[in-house]
């Protein structure tokens, strides 16, 4: 996964790039590796924080796929208070690509906390960041980071209902590419 966007300080260049290792990093996390999982359950979203400290708009989102891939995945940004900000609508997924670029129309939030959130509509392999350690236990530890679930969610609901995970660590790799507004 080579090619997966890295760790980028949300300055006020163009170019940012708000991502589940962004958020690994912002949370004293050393930089988790990005591997190939199984996605924990058909139709299950997962929903990562992250903070944006000014206004922005995203303009494309990406997630990666692993090997044997198949089905469609769906990812957005969803407010703290579970409304969707933007998705990408389902969106194919066929075998192994490092990370799957989707357009969508510029959309202007911040600043506060939002969500990255990702649905798959099986259990297809993804692209997934595992927060690295042992200490606690990989549930306990993704729970402690703020990452919530909700079960039916694919494609990614107008509003969602948070849940703390009871599947864990999985969390998939997803991007957003923003734009200074």
């Amino acid at each position: 996964m080579s090619d997966w966007p890295g760790t980028r300080a949300l300055g006020p260049e163009a170019g940012s790039v708000l991502s589940t290792l962004t958020w690994l990093a912002e949370m004293g996390c050393k930089q988790g590796p990005v591997s190939t999982s199984v996605h924990p359950s058909a139709n299950l979203a997962i929903f990562v924080p992250c903070r944006v400290g000014r206004m922005v708009a995203v303009h494309k989102m990406a997630f990666g796929c692993g090997s044997g891939s198949a089905g469609n995945a769906d990812v957005g940004i969803y407010d703290h208070f579970g409304n969707r900000v933007i998705s990408t609508g389902p969106v194919g997924m066929t075998g192994f690509q490092e990370k799957v670029i989707v357009f969508v129309p510029p959309t202007v939030f911040g600043p506060g906390l939002y969500y990255l959130a990702m649905a798959v509509d099986g259990a297809h392999n993804v692209a997934c960041v595992v927060p690295p350690g042992t200490d606690p236990v990989p549930l306990q530890r993704t729970r402690l980071l703020g990452v919530k679930h909700m079960d039916a969610a694919f494609p990614l609901p107008d509003s969602a209902i948070f849940a703390g995970p009871a599947i864990g660590p999985t969390i998939p790799a997803i991007a957003a590419y923003l734009l200074r507004y």
